[in-house]
């Protein structure tokens, strides 16, 4: 196996089923409790606001798993390291992508056929702001793990620091409850959540460079 697209095709088959136990568990969830018999507050009026936080962990806890499991065994199976890693970021990308648009399209159904839901507005920078927003958390996860596979436990502790300080920038930065952006932007909302998604874009470029300069020296061991 020494193709990038292969590397990704068998991530995402693992992550397209962890997602689909979340987004069912999740719907089943929403709909006893909020059209159910035990009516309850979700965090949240539409199905989009109920999933946006647990997106946002299950993104992080599949970027830690994927970040220690998912990129020596290839390696040792003769993919290259630049080819590997490209892999796991189009894995990222194809299921931070798929969450954020399926979640969308249940909140559009749910608009759609029972007159609630829907997305807060603007609907589209709201989708991007999801889609950024689980991305970097996944990258943030994946990151934890590839510090301990490179330097150790000291690298562990260093770099879950550091993802801990760039989810909660983040956080503030891409906070959905706030109308997609945080108010130290400018007033005009569109303008906020445009130039909101584009630091968090940033922050998210960073941090793919951060694994892939960790990734390039990781020891592999072969067995």
């Amino acid at each position: 196996m020494n193709n990038k697209g292969n590397v990704a095709k068998e991530i995402s088959s693992m992550h397209f089923q962890w997602a689909g136990w979340l987004l069912g568990i999740l719907l089943m969830i929403y709909a006893i409790f909020k059209w159910g018999i035990l009516p309850i507050y979700l965090g949240g009026e539409t199905f989009f606001h109920f999933a946006y936080e647990p997106a946002r962990i299950f993104s992080l806890v599949i970027g830690i798993i994927s970040g220690g499991t998912m990129f020596s065994p290839f390696v040792r199976l003769g993919t290259t390291r630049k080819s590997t890693y490209a892999g796991n970021i189009i894995a990222a990308f194809t299921i931070t992508a798929c969450l954020a648009i399926t979640i969308s399209i249940i909140s559009a159904a749910e608009s759609f056929l029972l007159g609630s839901g829907g997305f807060p507005e603007p609907w589209a920078l709201a989708i991007l702001t999801l889609f950024v927003h689980i991305f970097i958390n996944y990258m943030a996860g994946w990151m934890i793990t590839a510090g301990y596979l490179r330097f150790g436990g000291i690298g562990m502790t260093v770099f879950i620091l550091t993802a801990l300080a760039i989810t909660i920038f983040s956080d503030g930065l891409l906070n959905i409850d706030a109308d997609t952006s945080p108010s130290f932007l400018p007033d005009t909302l569109a303008y906020r959540g445009i130039i909101a998604i584009f630091a968090g874009s940033v922050l998210l470029a960073v941090l793919i460079w951060i694994g892939r300069r960790t990734t390039a020296h990781m020891p592999i061991k072969i067995k």
